[in-house]
């Protein structure tokens, strides 16, 4: 049986330190492609606590595809990989060349975050 295609790609998140940020990947292969794993790895430490972190989801259109990452339990070390737990089944993780996955980071306090969002697809239709 052979192995199925898979692509990964990072996308850097900038300095983030507005309440609420949006940003969009598009992976731009033919055919559709389903997320697999995706993981952050920041680039400036975020500290623990509830009143100075920051809260990274992953969604399809208006639909979550992840449980959110948090820093607020443990903070965040540079070059660490935080991995997303990916909520969604089916064709909620299924993305077409055109198809926008949005990362929403949510700022509480006033820290400042940088890293980078990497996502695994592999593919599931040419």
């Amino acid at each position: 049986m052979a192995k199925p295609q898979s692509i990964t790609m990072a996308v850097h998140t900038g300095d983030v330190s507005a309440d609420t940020d949006s940003l969009g990947a598009v992976h731009g292969q033919s055919g559709e492609w389903k997320l697999t794993a995706a993981s952050y790895i920041p680039t400036t430490a975020t500290a623990d606590g509830s009143s100075n972190k920051y809260t990274i989801t992953l969604k399809q259109g208006s639909t979550s595809i992840s449980s959110a990452l948090d820093s607020d339990a443990a903070g965040w070390d540079v070059g660490t990989a935080y991995a997303f737990t990916l909520s969604a089944a089916g064709p909620s993780l299924e993305f077409g060349a055109a198809d926008v996955l949005k990362m929403t980071l949510d700022e509480t306090g006033t820290a400042t975050m940088a890293g980078n969002v990497f996502l695994t697809f592999e593919q599931e239709r040419a």
